[in-house]
């Protein structure tokens, strides 16, 4: 699997594994990749918010147990917004997106813009970050 492009941000659609992943391993790869975006000891996702997210109707069954990497990139989506939006709101913005565009390039534009918002979020940090390395 390709490196993530960064420690602060989501993956881009092309670095999420291509290979489909059971849910303990989707909930772990979710917690690795998504835990900069979180507060230490913040619950990111669990077994029971995606089957959740299943049940809403935001994110589809698994097939035969198995996510692909389309879930994956929902669910990257749905945990970094969630912060900030509703579960219905993401999900309008998840549906209008993939109405204009195929799936693969509509969860692409998504992620491109969640990994935007993310960076100019960190970008804002780094000078407070850098003033009190030098203090110490």
């Amino acid at each position: 699997m390709p490196s993530i492009s960064s420690p602060c941000t989501s993956p881009r659609y092309d670095e999420i594994p291509s290979i489909d992943l059971y849910m303990d391993q989707l909930v772990g790869f979710l917690e690795d990749t998504l835990a900069p975006l979180y507060q230490p000891g913040e619950k990111i996702i669990t077994r029971s918010m995606v089957n959740n997210y299943v049940k809403q109707g935001v994110l589809a069954s698994a097939a035969g147990k198995k996510y692909t990497r389309s879930h994956i990139a929902y669910l990257i989506v749905i945990c970094t917004l969630k912060q900030t939006f509703s579960i219905a709101e993401i999900d309008r913005l998840i549906r209008m997106q993939i109405a204009s565009f195929d799936t693969p390039r509509g969860l692409r534009l998504l992620l491109r813009c969640v990994r935007s918002r993310a960076a100019s979020v960190f970008a804002a940090f780094q000078p407070a970050r850098k003033a009190d390395e030098r203090r110490k």
